[in-house]
C-alpha cells in the first residue's frame, strides 16, 4: 500500500486533530480529534498504551443538540508549575504542575471551549460554553461525554444510587457494571426517585485495573452548579455520563456560561499511587474563605 493511500485513509477518518496534551513527565497523553462529521472525541494513553479509546463529547439541550458539526478554530497551550498550601491534609505543600491546551471550537454557530490538562498523576478535561447571542439561559438534558475502554478490565464500583454513596463495592469486569447485583447491597439500590426506564450503572469514582502496572480512577472535580455524574453502559466496554436530573428530566438549568466539572482520569502504576494523587484537589477552585483560623484538624473515632 502506497504512502499516499495510507494518508488518504487517515484523512477519511479524521477531519481535524490537535497536538496531544502531554504531562510534564511525558508519560500521560490526552488526545483530541474531529471526524468527518465534525464529531468531537478524546482518547488517553499512558506510556504509549491506550487507556481510553476515542470517546465522544457533546451536549443535548432541550432546544439544541451539539454532537456534530464542530470545527477547530484555534488552540493555545501553557505549562504551569506552582505550589499551594492546604489548610489541612497529609501535605503542607501541594505541587500543581500540568500542561494545558485550550481548544476553541464552534458547532452550529455556537462557540465552545474545551480545556485539556495533563498531570503526572492523570489527565482531565472540561467543556465551557460562554455567554453569547442566543445562549443566555439553558436547559441541559444530557452530557454526551463517554469513556470507551479497549478491553474488559477489572473494576471496583458501587451502584449508581441517586440517594446515597453508602454501598458495598463490587469487583467485576467492566461488562458487569449495571448488570451485577452484589448480595451484600440492598435489593433496591438505585435511589427512590430514579425512573425505572433508565439504564443502571455505577457511581464515581470507579477504579479500574488495566494492566499489572496500570491503574486508573474516573471521577470529577469542581462540581459547581451542575448535576452529579454517574456512568451507564453504552456499548462494549463503553460508558456514557448519566447526569442526575431534576424531576422534569432536565439535568442542568442555569444562565451562561455553562461550565462542566472537570472529568478526571487518575493514572498510576500501582493502587497506592491513586491514593497519593492530588489531581482532584488541584482541579478544585482555590479556597475563597478569608478567615480560616477556626479550621483545625481533629481526630474522629
Amino acid at each position: 500500500m502506497s504512502r499516499y493511500l495510507i494518508l488518504c485513509l487517515l484523512l477519511s477518518t479524521a477531519l481535524a486533530w490537535a497536538d496531544p496534551c502531554l504531562s510534564p513527565d511525558g508519560r500521560n497523553a490526552l488526545f483530541f480529534r474531529l471526524d468527518q462529521q465534525g464529531r468531537p472525541s478524546y482518547s488517553v494513553e499512558r506510556d504509549g498504551q491506550v487507556v481510553l479509546k476515542n470517546s465522544p463529547l457533546g451536549f443535548v439541550f432541550k432546544d439544541q443538540t451539539l454532537l456534530d458539526g464542530f470545527t477547530l478554530e484555534r488552540s493555545t497551550s501553557r505549562l504551569v508549575d506552582e505550589q499551594w498550601q492546604p489548610l489541612w491534609g497529609e501535605c503542607s505543600h501541594i505541587r500543581n504542575h500540568y500542561r494545558e491546551h485550550t481548544l476553541y471550537l464552534r458547532s452550529h454557530d455556537r462557540a465552545v471551549r474545551l480545556y485539556l490538562r495533563a498531570y503526572d498523576d492523570g489527565v482531565a478535561f472540561r467543556l465551557v460554553i460562554p455567554k453569547q447571542p442566543g445562549f443566555e439561559q439553558f436547559e441541559l438534558t444530557r452530557e454526551a461525554t463517554g469513556f470507551v475502554f479497549p478491553a474488559d478490565y477489572t473494576a471496583w464500583w458501587i451502584p449508581d444510587n441517586w440517594d446515597t454513596y453508602e454501598e458495598i463495592y463490587s469487583q467485576t469486569p467492566l461488562s458487569a457494571i449495571g448488570h451485577y447485583h452484589n448480595p451484600l447491597n440492598p435489593k433496591h439500590t438505585h435511589g427512590s426517585n430514579r425512573p425505572a426506564e433508565l439504564p443502571h450503572g455505577c457511581n464515581t469514582p470507579v477504579t479500574i485495573q488495566a494492566a499489572d502496572d496500570l491503574y486508573l480512577s474516573i471521577h470529577e472535580a469542581n462540581l459547581t452548579d451542575y448535576a452529579g455524574m454517574t456512568l451507564v453502559p453504552a456499548g462494549q466496554f463503553a460508558f456514557t455520563a448519566q447526569l442526575v436530573p431534576w424531576p422534569d428530566g432536565v439535568a442542568v438549568r442555569g444562565q451562561a456560561p455553562l461550565v462542566t466539572p472537570w472529568r478526571t482520569i487518575q493514572l498510576a502504576s500501582a493502587p497506592g499511587g491513586l491514593i497519593e494523587s492530588h489531581l482532584i484537589l488541584n482541579l478544585n477552585e482555590p479556597n475563597k474563605l478569608t478567615e480560616t483560623d477556626y479550621i483545625k484538624p481533629m481526630k474522629l473515632l
